[in-house]
């Protein structure tokens, strides 16, 4: 599961690997443990570089068995994490507009994630915007891309199970 943060990634990403039956994987939450650290604390104490460079190594642990993966937002971005996705497995972008993800993090409070630390509804627009439009290139590589501002994981079940029909 790939996207914007408060795409609905882990969310979605829960309620799916229910669906099918397989185990639910945090990619930021087994990147904490690997780290002893929080995101946040990473991003604080190493930079955004190193935490890439850990995303990367701890995504590369889980190629062998069947299960659902939320990424972080920035994951598809960097390191050929993309296509290293894409040839292990299949991708989904769940493509929500970023004015329902400026809503969703403020109605959350959940604004004071490590790139989305601004001072503002105003500032968090422009930065989703900004995540948006750098982002979308690697998103579309994705193997599945669903519009999921509303979409039901029953749906997103349906969507992969005919595209591995294909």
């Amino acid at each position: 599961m790939i996207g914007l943060p408060g795409s609905g990634k882990s969310t979605l990403g829960g309620e799916l690997a229910r669906c099918f039956s397989v185990p639910f994987i945090d990619l930021d939450h087994e990147i904490s443990q690997v780290a002893s650290l929080s995101i946040p604390e990473i991003f604080r104490s190493q930079g955004e570089m190193s935490f890439r460079q850990l995303e990367a190594n701890v995504l590369r642990k889980f190629s062998q068995d069947s299960f659902v993966m939320a990424t972080g937002g920035g994951t598809p971005c960097f390191h050929e994490n993309m296509v290293y996705m894409n040839s292990t497995g299949i991708t989904v972008f769940l493509d929500v507009p970023p004015d329902r993800i400026v809503k969703r993090l403020m109605e959350a409070g959940d604004a004071g994630r490590p790139l989305l630390a601004v001072q503002n509804e105003d500032e968090l627009r422009n930065r989703i915007h900004e995540l948006w439009v750098s982002r979308l290139p690697y998103y579309q590589q994705a193997s599945v891309q669903i519009s999921a501002e509303s979409v039901k994981p029953e749906e997103i079940q349906k969507v992969i199970m005919n595209y591995l029909k294909k």
